[in-house]
């Protein structure tokens, strides 16, 4: 909010909160015959719109200071958007994976289980960053916020879902080779 000002903040919070329902019900259709409880996708999606976002925010930070103190900032913003970003993004999404793998053995109990729960953690990250992204691209003027919309609203909204997915599939395959243990 504080890099886009008010008006970034309020447009790209609009832009980017207008098509989560039609993503959730997306997501919540792969899991309609054995439906997750409620609550536990909400706190999965909390957890990626907030926890995973501060810990990728401040590990990043961080890791790409440390970088630009050594290299230089073109070093780390190399460093920050191909390694440390991808890397960090996934494992602050993936605890949360983990956290319900180890706690919730009823309920997370095969693949679709890791994919729903991976996409809801993965929409509510994506969410998030898009209001940044969006908002940034608005102050930047009307072309900016247009390729910005159509790469991260249109090309590649459920990215951070999939790359999450791998996760969850990983840990439905081991939860079911293991017989539900």
């Amino acid at each position: 909010a504080s890099e886009g000002g008010p008006r970034g903040f309020m447009m790209g919070l609009l832009v980017a909160v207008i098509p989560v329902p039609a993503y959730v019900m997306l997501a919540l259709w792969l899991d309609r015959y054995e439906a997750e409880p409620p609550q536990v996708l909400a706190q999965t999606f909390a957890w990626g719109a907030s926890v995973a976002i501060f810990l990728s925010l401040l590990v990043n930070t961080y890791a790409e200071g440390l970088v630009a103190s050594v290299f230089g900032p073109g070093a780390a913003d190399v460093f920050g958007n191909v390694i440390a970003a991808p890397v960090v993004e996934e494992m602050a999404k993936g605890f949360a994976l983990l956290a319900l793998f180890v706690e919730m053995e009823d309920e997370f109990d095969g693949v679709v289980d890791g994919v729903v729960y991976a996409s809801m953690v993965g929409l509510g990250f994506a969410m998030v960053e898009n209001i940044h992204y969006y908002g940034a691209a608005l102050n930047a003027g009307l072309e900016s916020s247009l390729s910005t919309f159509v790469v991260r609203g249109m090309m590649a909204p459920f990215a951070h879902p999939f790359f999450t997915a791998m996760l969850g599939i990983g840990l439905g395959l081991a939860r079911e080779a293991h017989g539900g243990e």
